[in-house]
């Protein structure tokens, strides 16, 4: 089993991140926020369950996700599945994305791997792009 357990928390991923608690608190906001800032072609890395297109036009936006069942529960969501993959392996060519996002989710990067996720987030990044990331 992977660490932190997605493909289980999947289920209740979306109430637990109303709860508010100190991780959480504000969350919708947070989201809010980003999704304020975006432009063009959007690539959201680790987007769990997709709680971002609330405040996005889903034809402008590229999901990535590792866990199996946070892509299920994005697809039961939103009708579509973000890509099978993660910060280390962003399936996309150089330089497509006008906007690189990611939410509640590179926190979970281990700290040895930080600077290469960051280096393929920019690899898919437009050189004029936006990376953008609260957490």
């Amino acid at each position: 089993m992977e660490r932190w357990d997605f493909d289980n928390w999947a289920e209740s991923y979306d109430e637990d991140v109303t709860a508010e608690d100190w991780i959480h608190k504000d969350y919708w906001k947070v989201l809010k926020l980003v999704a304020e800032r975006v432009k063009g072609l959007v690539l959201d890395v680790g987007c769990g369950t997709g709680n971002i297109l609330r405040f996005l036009n889903s034809e402008s936006y590229v999901g990535v996700e590792p866990s199996a069942g946070m892509r299920e529960r994005f697809r039961e969501k939103h009708g579509f599945e973000p890509l099978d993959s993660h910060f280390l392996a962003l399936p996309l060519q150089d330089g497509v994305a006008d906007t690189v996002i990611t939410t509640y989710a590179f926190h979970h990067v281990p700290n040895e791997e930080k600077e290469d996720a960051i280096k393929e987030m920019l690899r898919v990044l437009k050189p004029w792009g936006r990376s953008l990331s609260p957490t």
